[in-house]
């Protein structure tokens, strides 16, 4: 079950950057689409927008898909939990 949850979120991954990649190369190159988003590109905060957005995609995701498994090993190694568990006495 924990290999198949991995393609899931390996697969996911995949899909939503090819369709993000895709809606971004559709409305760029139409027209209506462009002249809404030539301002907002234009605007003081689309940089900030742009790299939060970024930033949640490139390690927001891989670290839910890492706490939210059901590993409690990785959690203790991202420091989510005690490493006082770890240790054998």
């Amino acid at each position: 079950m924990v290999e198949a949850e991995r393609w899931v979120w390996l697969s996911g991954s995949l899909l939503l950057a090819g369709a993000a990649t895709q809606a971004a190369w559709r409305l760029w190159r139409w027209e209506k689409g462009r002249a809404w988003l030539d301002p907002l590109a234009r605007s003081a905060l689309f940089p900030l927008l742009l790299q939060t957005a970024r930033f949640l995609y490139y390690v927001g995701f891989p670290f839910a898909a890492l706490v939210w498994g059901r590993d409690a090993v990785v959690a203790r190694l991202l420091g989510l939990q005690p490493l006082a568990a770890l240790s054998v006495e």
